[in-house]
């Protein structure tokens, strides 16, 4: 019997330099994150992250989102939201990361 292909899914977080050693560098930067659970996928869901199941999607997101159109500098300027600690009774993070949102325009 053939194998089940198993289907990955990323998201986007803040960055772990920021939250691990707090570089402030890259305290506007996201990065992607492989999301292994159930419980994380649908609380990324939940919350409006980004999913992603191509891991190339995930990463070039990543790069246009840290250096937007028209910003040449070299620190990451990503805009949106970080989900950080609870909400509610739920802790929003994903392996300590905070969960990104993207801006909504209009």
């Amino acid at each position: 019997m053939p194998k089940a292909k198993t289907i990955s899914y990323y998201t986007l977080v803040r960055h772990s330099a920021w939250c691990r050693k707090e570089d402030e560098q890259f305290q506007q930067a996201v990065e992607e994150y492989h999301i292994t659970t159930k419980k994380e996928l649908m609380l990324v869901a939940e919350y409006g992250g980004l999913i992603f199941n191509i891991y190339r999607e995930a990463s070039q997101a990543e790069d246009k989102i840290n250096y937007p159109e028209g910003y040449s500098g070299m620190i990451p300027r990503a805009h949106g939201i970080f989900l950080d600690g609870n909400i509610g009774k739920e802790l929003v993070e994903l392996d300590g990361l905070s969960l990104y949102i993207k801006e909504k325009k209009g």
